[in-house]
């Protein structure tokens, strides 16, 4: 197991060379990679820079998007990360995608936050393209927010004060944006 970040984002760009994101600008879409390093610079930003929370938020889409191996995954980066990716990693054949948000009410701290660091990144990328999609996208995802508001105590003491606080800056400043 290697506990370098370098590592795990070189891991990331090369399980997603070649795919790209959805949205287009002057005919040109941006690498995938983009959004996991958006996620992970998120995650940084709001106070998390341990190593678990973020390879796993560069991580989060290697088994759902690249189908890489959660087994794969724990072998190189470790159990933790391994368990935080597989929380994260949406599987249709298990659940519908609303089922899947509502499952984070009881999944790990880590993972909570890390889901809601990549909601945040796609809700402000399809806001460049479609608005209101994106306003869309943003309410689908109330069960999510539900699940942060409840365990806001909770997350406090685990992850400390300013966290949380960098936390809700981001939904004030998402919430602002949305209403234009």
């Amino acid at each position: 197991m290697n506990m370098n970040i370098d590592k795990a984002i070189e891991y990331a760009v090369l399980a997603h060379a070649g795919e790209t994101r959805k949205n287009k600008k002057n005919n040109y879409k941006l690498p995938y990679i983009s959004h996991p390093l958006s996620v992970m610079r998120r995650v940084w930003d709001w106070g998390f820079g341990d190593y678990v929370s973020m390879a796993s938020a560069v991580l989060h889409d290697v088994v759902e998007n690249a189908g890489k191996s959660l087994n794969e995954i724990e072998y190189l980066f470790g159990i933790e990360v391994a368990n935080t990716v597989g929380e994260l990693t949406f599987d249709e054949t298990k659940s519908s995608k609303e089922e899947y948000i509502g499952s984070f009410g009881s999944k790990s701290d880590r993972a909570l936050c890390v889901k809601l660091s990549d909601r945040f990144d796609n809700v402000l990328d399809f806001y460049d393209f479609d608005k209101q999609y994106a306003i869309k996208y943003y309410k689908k995802a109330d069960s999510l927010f539900v699940a942060y508001n409840d365990r806001k105590k909770h997350l406090i003491e685990v992850f400390g004060e300013n966290c949380v606080e960098q936390i809700d800056n981001s939904f004030y400043q998402m919430s602002k944006i949305l209403r234009g």
